[in-house]
């Protein structure tokens, strides 16, 4: 059985902080790295807010908002005295989540004994990664915070790798008929122009040159006027629906 470490966290959320908060020694740590270089470093957004509060309860956080980073920060507020955390471990964590561009406070775990959520801690994993970099190198009982870029939040981490590129390549040229390819290819572009330019990279895609988003309004334009504003099954099926109603009447 996988040991449970009790820590509690807080976590702001769209270039987010997470924390974890425990018994307080009476002094503010920060650890920019370990010896070895594995831990999440630290940096100056996250220096730049401020902490209070004791275990067991809310804790009061103060910044500036927006704060905008490309990768997670690090940064622990009070140290615990149990012994560090490693992968695979399970962390029971008391939370609150803050919106780092507005600064609001999104939700926050109840802070009482029914409260505390059980987070598996795994580096590798896409999901929570910016949870389990800011949790990895606490030790049990640590009070610690993050700042966690989008890319690294509650979603999957978006990864480049041969399955992603094979399904990227399906996507962006299937196996279609000649005259429709060109017609495909302006509305993967103007779908690959909406993107946030981080997503595309992160994915190897790039936007084209040319006004693709123009271009793609003025194709679904002419497609609408080609079929008509209203496709021929929800106009069937609108005329049913109004037959069936005068003869309900």
């Amino acid at each position: 059985m996988k040991p449970v470490n009790s820590i509690a966290a807080v976590a702001i959320l769209v270039g987010a902080l997470a924390g974890c908060s425990a018994d307080p020694v009476g002094v503010t740590e920060t650890i920019s790295s370990s010896p070895t270089g594995s831990c999440t470093p630290t940096g100056e957004q996250i220096e730049s807010i401020s902490f209070a509060g004791v275990f067991g309860s809310a804790p009061e956080v103060t910044f500036d908002a927006p704060l905008e980073i490309l990768s997670t920060q690090r940064l622990v507020i009070s140290k615990g005295e149990g012994r560090p955390v490693v992968n695979g471990d399970d962390l029971v964590i008391d939370y609150s989540l803050y919106n780092a561009a507005s600064g609001a406070l999104i939700e926050e775990s109840g802070y009482d004994e029914l409260s505390p959520t059980v987070l598996s801690l795994d580096t590798e994993a896409p999901n929570f990664v910016g949870v389990s970099l800011t949790a990895a190198c606490s030790t049990v009982g640590s009070r610690v915070a993050g700042l966690i870029p989008p890319l690294e939040d509650f979603q999957p981490l978006l990864r480049h790798d041969e399955r992603v590129k094979e399904a990227l390549r399906f996507l962006t040229k299937p196996p279609l008929p000649l005259g429709t390819r060109l017609p495909y290819q302006i509305l993967v572009a103007g779908a690959l122009s909406t993107f946030d330019p981080r997503t595309r990279a992160t994915l190897g895609l790039h936007r084209p040159w040319w006004p693709a988003i123009t271009v793609t309004r003025v194709l679904l334009w002419l497609v609408a006027v080609v079929l008509g504003g209203e496709s021929t099954s929800r106009k069937r099926a609108m005329e049913r629906i109004e037959r069936l109603s005068k003869n309900v009447a």
